[in-house]
């Protein structure tokens, strides 16, 4: 039995499964198909990646976390964000609109 696979990653997976019958019964190619592929997002980033993510400058995240206003976790030398430190700072920053607004 031999695998082919040859779909572009944002593309249904599409695998063909190629039969080799010995006996004479002759070949049969069957196609199955699976579920999309699932792109591979890292639970941690770094502060640059966060940044292109988020639309917060790089200078400015190094910044709040050396305030201590956004958790992160050390390695190395490197500083890695979850996404939901950053949904919480969101949380504790954001401003309200003001919905009085008058008809005329």
């Amino acid at each position: 039995m031999r695998t082919v696979n040859r779909c572009p990653p944002d593309k249904t997976i599409i695998i063909y499964i190629y039969k080799n019958v010995m006996e004479g019964s002759g070949g049969m190619a069957t196609k199955q198909q699976t579920a999309k592929a699932i792109e591979h997002m890292p639970m941690l980033k770094t502060v640059e990646q966060m940044s292109r993510i988020s639309g917060i400058g790089e200078n400015k995240l190094r910044e709040l976390m050396d305030k201590g206003e956004i958790e992160y976790v050390q390695n190395g030398n490197r500083r890695l964000l979850a996404d939901s430190a950053i949904w919480d700072w969101y949380e504790r920053n954001k401003v309200a609109v003001n919905m009085q607004w008058e008809r005329r």
